[in-house]
C-alpha cells in the first residue's frame, strides 16, 4: 500500500513568490499507512499556541495555626517555630506573621504537611530550611495552602534572609495531591541551593525573580498541575555546572510528567546544562508543557508584518534574554506536547560555556519524539552547533527563522515550518563547515517575500532519503531568493525533493530522476547558481487549491495562488513510469521521467 502524506493546508498568514504563493498549515494533519507512521496527537493542547497562565486565587484559611508532630521536635517563639529533628510535622490554620524554619542535623529528613494552612511573613521566608538532608512539603488531598512572602523586594545580599517564599539549603520536594499557592514578592518563589523535585500536587508559584529555583537540579515527574508565572525573571532555572560526590551532572532541567504551564518576562526555562522533557516509560506519564516568555502578543494575531518587529530581532534590540526554552549545553525532547510563544528564541542551546565540571557546552538540540509548536519573534529552533530532527513533530508556525545551526540533520518525524526570513540555515557559528543533511522524515516549509531562502546551507546540502517540499519568494528587488541555496554543493542522492521557486544547481546520484516545469531562465547566487526550473520543455500552471502528487508515494501539498515553476527529484520513482498530479477529483497533469 502507498504511503500518504496528508494535505498541509492554509496558514494564517499568506505569503507570496514570484511566480508560486503558497501556503502551509503546521497545526494540522496526519500521516497514516500500514506502516505505522502518525504525526502529533492533539490529545493535549498541541495547537500551536501557548497563552498566558491563568493564576488560582489565594486560599482563605482563617482558623488557629497549629503544627502537630508524633515523631520530632518543635520550638515556638515569638511567631517562629522552628523544627530540629527528623519527623513528619502537620501544619494547618493562619499563621498570619510567622515563619517555619528547619534546623535539622545533618542526615535528618523532614516532611512537612500542609492541611488548610496559610503562612504569611514579612521578616523572611515563611519556610527556610537552613540544615538537614531533605525537606518534603506536602500539600494534604483535598486541601488548599497558601506560602505568601510579603518582604519588599530584594536590593542586597544577605545571608540571613531566605531567597524565596519557600527556601531551602538541603533537597527539597513538593508533592501530594492537595493545592499549594507559593506567592512570593522579596526574589524567587521556590528556591533551593540543591535539588529541586515537584511532582503530583496542584502548585502555583508566582515571584518577581525566578519562579522555581533549583541551582543544582529542576525535576518535574509523575503528575499533576504546575502553573509558574514570574513577573520580571525566569519562570525555571538553574546554575550549578559540576558533578556530584555521586558522580550526577548538575545543573538540568527535566520534566517528564504533569501539566506545566509557564509565563515569563524573561527566559521560560533557563538551565545551566542541560533540558530534558520526555515521558515516562515505568510510569507512563508524558508531560505537557506550555511556555509564553517575553512580551507578547494573543497568538492567533501573528502574522508577517504585524506583533513582533522582524527587522528588529529581539536579540539585537534587547541584552535580556527573553527565549522560551535555553540551555547551556542541550536540549532534549523526546516525549510529550510542549507548546511556546516567546519573544527571543523559542529553543535555543549554547556552544562553548565553560562548565564548573572542566567540560564546555556542545550546543545541541535533538527532537526524538513528542510534539513541539512554536511561535518565536526571533529563532524557532536555535543550536549554536547542531539541530537533530529524529522523530516526533515540530510545527513552527511563526518565526524570524524557523531553524537555525552550524549543522541541521533531519533522520525523521514530520517537521513543518514556516519563517519570515530562512526557513532552514546552516550558518557558520563555531569553526566547522555549516551543512544541512537529510537521510529521512518529512520536512515541508515555506518563507514569506523578500531576502529569505527556503533552505540555506552556508556549506553543503546532502540528501540521501526522507522528503522535503521547500519555496521561496524569488527575485525580490537585486535579491535573487532561493527555495534550496548551498554556498558549497547540493547532492541528492536519495528520497524526494520537491521545489517551488529558485534552486543551487544539483549533482544528481544514480538512483535520481527528475522532473521540471518552467521556462524562466533567471540565475544567480551561489552554489553554481540558483535557478528556476530553467529550459524545460514542460509547462505548468497551477491555481490556488489542495493537490495530490501521485509518485511512490501520495504527498499532498496547498497553493494559495497560482505558481508556475515546479521541480521534482526522487529516488523513489522510475524511468518510463507514469505518475500524476491531481487537483481533487481531477488529474492536472500526467508524466514520466
Amino acid at each position: 500500500m502507498k504511503k500518504k502524506i496528508p494535505a498541509l493546508l492554509v496558514l494564517a498568514s499568506a505569503w507570496l513568490l514570484a511566480g508560486c504563493s503558497l501556503t502551509i498549515d503546521t497545526n494540522s494533519g496526519a500521516i497514516n499507512s500500514d506502516e505505522g507512521i502518525t504525526s502529533h496527537n492533539d490529545s493535549a493542547k498541541g495547537d500551536g499556541t501557548a497563552e498566558e497562565v491563568s493564576t488560582l486565587s489565594e486560599p482563605t484559611n482563617n482558623g488557629t495555626f497549629s503544627i502537630t508532630t508524633a515523631d520530632g521536635t518543635i520550638t515556638e517563639a515569638s511567631g517562629v517555630y522552628t523544627i530540629s529533628s527528623a519527623g513528619t510535622y502537620v501544619a494547618s490554620g493562619k499563621l498570619s506573621e510567622g515563619r517555619i524554619v528547619v534546623a535539622a542535623g545533618e542526615e535528618d529528613e523532614v516532611e512537612l504537611q500542609l492541611n488548610n494552612a496559610t503562612i504569611v511573613s514579612s521578616t523572611n521566608s515563611p519556610i527556610l530550611a537552613t540544615s538537614g538532608s531533605k525537606l518534603k512539603v506536602k500539600a494534604v488531598k483535598e486541601t488548599e495552602n497558601l506560602i505568601k512572602d510579603t518582604r519588599s523586594a530584594k536590593k542586597t545580599d544577605s545571608d540571613e534572609q531566605g531567597e524565596g517564599a519557600i527556601s531551602a539549603d538541603i533537597d527539597l520536594t513538593l508533592n501530594g495531591s492537595g493545592t499549594l499557592v507559593v506567592t512570593g514578592s522579596y526574589n524567587n518563589g521556590v528556591h533551593t541551593t540543591k535539588d529541586l523535585t515537584l511532582k503530583n500536587q496542584t502548585l502555583q508559584v508566582t515571584a518577581p525573580n525566578n519562579a522555581l529555583k533549583g541551582k543544582n537540579s529542576v525535576t518535574i515527574e509523575e503528575g499533576g498541575t504546575f502553573k509558574i508565572v514570574s513577573t520580571a525573571g525566569d519562570g525555571i532555572k538553574t546554575e550549578d555546572t559540576d558533578v556530584s560526590s555521586k558522580g550526577k551532572q548538575r545543573g538540568s532541567v527535566n520534566i517528564t510528567g504533569g501539566t506545566v504551564d509557564i509565563t515569563a518576562a524573561y527566559d521560560g526555562i533557563d538551565a545551566a546544562y542541560d533540558v530534558v522533557i520526555a515521558s515516562d516509560a515505568e510510569l507512563g506519564t508524558t508531560p505537557s508543557v506550555n511556555i509564553a516568555s517575553g512580551t507578547y502578543q494573543s497568538p492567533s494575531s501573528k502574522t508577517a508584518g504585524s506583533g513582533w518587529d522582524f527587522n528588529n530581532s529581539p536579540s539585537s534590540s534587547s541584552s535580556d534574554s527573553k527565549k522560551g526554552i535555553k540551555a547551556n549545553n542541550e536540549i532534549l525532547f523526546s516525549g510529550g506536547v510542549i507548546d511556546v510563544v516567546s519573544e527571543d528564541d523559542a529553543i535555543h542551546a549554547n556552544y562553548g560555556t565553560a562548565f564548573d565540571n572542566g567540560s564546555s557546552g556542545l550546543g545541541n538540540v535533538t527532537i526524538s519524539g513528542g510534539t513541539l509548536n512554536i511561535k518565536s519573534g526571533d529563532d524557532g529552533i536555535h543550536a549554536d552547533n547542531t539541530v537533530s530532527l529524529a522523530g516526533g513533530t515540530v510545527n513552527v508556525d511563526m518565526a524570524y527563522e524557523a531553524i537555525e545551526a552550524n549543522f541541521i540533520n533531519m533522520s525523521g518525524g514530520y517537521n513543518t515550518v514556516y519563517a519570515v526570513d530562512d526557513g532552514l540555515n546552516a550558518s557558520k557559528k563555531i569553526n566547522k563547515t555549516p551543512a544541512v543533511t537529510i537521510t529521512g522524515g518529512l520536512l515541508d516549509l515555506a518563507v514569506s517575500n523578500g531576502d529569505c531562502d527556503g533552505i540555506d546551507s552556508n556549506g553543503t546540502y546532502v540528501q540521501s532519503g526522507g522528503t522535503v517540499i521547500t519555496r521561496a519568494p524569488g527575485l525580490s528587488g537585486n535579491m535573487n531568493m532561493g527555495a534550496l541555496d548551498a554556498d558549497s554543493s547540493v547532492q541528492m542522492n536519495g528520497g524526494n525533493l520537491i521545489i517551488f521557486g529558485a534552486y543551487s544547481t544539483i549533482s544528481k546520484g544514480s538512483s535520481i530522476l527528475s522532473k521540471t516545469w518552467g521556462t524562466t531562465s533567471q540565475e544567480g547566487g551561489g552554489g553554481g547558481g540558483r535557478r528556476w526550473a530553467n529550459n524545460s520543455a514542460s509547462s505548468i500552471s497551477l491555481s490556488s487549491g489542495d493537490y495530490v502528487l501521485h509518485l511512490a508515494e501520495d504527498i499532498s501539498f496547498n497553493l494559495s495562488g497560482s505558481c508556475s515553476q515546479m521541480a521534482i527529484f526522487s529516488s523513489k520513482v522510475s524511468s518510463n513510469v507514469t505518475y500524476t498530479l491531481t487537483k481533487g477529483s481531477s488529474t492536472i497533469t500526467s508524466f514520466t521521467f
